[in-house]
């Protein structure tokens, strides 16, 4: 989940939890965080977002493929495309990259995964792609 790095208003660093509060609810127009030191009420988009990835080196850290189905959902969850979402849930099902699904292996799994994530195309989308490939080399 992508949380805010600091509250808009007051700047206070909001890595830590206890600093903002979640608000509950099923409407988007509805502030969602609370900042603790100002009482600011805000959404996600009026400030700077952060996730646990996002100081991950992708080049050297390893990453189970629990994670990296985890990192695909989180970023591209709203518009995942329906061909490449059984190949990111069988993600979730593998407990390493020498793992299978099924009667898929996990290069099978990533393969498939690949082929059909073509129009995810942000920065963390290359930097996953990229870790999935070389796996998939180094195998």
């Amino acid at each position: 989940m992508r949380t805010p790095k600091t509250c808009p208003k007051c700047n206070l660093d909001v890595n830590l939890y206890w600093n903002m509060l979640v608000e509950n609810t099923m409407y988007d127009n509805w502030k969602k965080w609370f900042c603790a030191q100002c009482s600011h009420f805000f959404n996600c988009k009026d400030g700077e977002l952060h996730s646990w990835y996002d100081d991950l080196d992708f080049e050297s850290d390893f990453i189970s493929p629990i994670k990296i189905a985890d990192i695909i959902y989180d970023d591209w969850w709203e518009n995942i495309s329906t061909e490449a979402k059984p190949y990111v849930e069988a993600l979730f099902n593998l407990s390493d990259f020498n793992d299978s699904f099924w009667y898929d292996s996990a290069d099978t799994i990533i393969t498939y995964f690949l082929m059909n994530s073509t129009n995810w195309k942000w920065d963390i989308a290359k930097k996953v792609k990229k870790a999935l490939k070389r796996l998939i080399k180094e195998k």
